[in-house]
């Protein structure tokens, strides 16, 4: 079965990737105070934040590698307060394909299989310092008005 996000809600809903969960974790990413700035954003103006099972996992590891034990528990109780969707089979189909038909971009299985998962969701933005998720056409949360405005709404073709 093949769980599809109503239109009516989408537009209030966002992908948020490990790059950018990170981000606002570890004080000393480059990316820090914009990860911090948008997810207050996001929460102001009630965002609906959608990630994976597998970004939580990937987080997980990130965290505990770099910041420690800690800090990867206190990661585990934020994830309680998120729409978590899980990876189906029917994803990771679609991840692998997306792998075999993009070899020079060095995609992780992470990032293929959500983007398989935002496909399958109907969501096009995201939260993702990385620019995997705007390489695949998909649109970063801070650059979609910009987008919109430069290209006549049209959606870039996704790979």
């Amino acid at each position: 079965m093949v769980l599809r996000i109503p239109n009516t809600i989408k537009e209030q809903v966002i992908f948020v990737d490990t790059s950018a969960f990170y981000a606002c974790f570890a004080s000393n990413d480059s990316q820090h105070r914009k990860a911090r700035d948008l997810f207050t954003e996001l929460a102001r103006d009630r965002w609906r934040l959608v990630t994976t099972n597998m970004v939580v996992a990937e987080t997980y590891n990130l965290v505990l590698r770099e910041l420690g034990y800690h800090q990867a528990c206190q990661w585990l109780e934020v994830t309680q307060e998120l729409n978590i969707e899980r990876v189906m089979e029917y994803d990771e189909d679609v991840a692998r394909e997306i792998l075999k038909k993009n070899p020079q971009k060095l995609y992780s299985y992470t990032d293929a299989t959500s983007f398989a998962v935002m496909l399958r969701l109907g969501l096009d933005q995201c939260v993702d310092f990385s620019n995997h998720y705007r390489d695949f056409g998909f649109f970063p949360f801070k650059d979609l008005p910009q987008i919109l405005a430069t290209s006549g709404s049209q959606k870039k073709k996704r790979k």
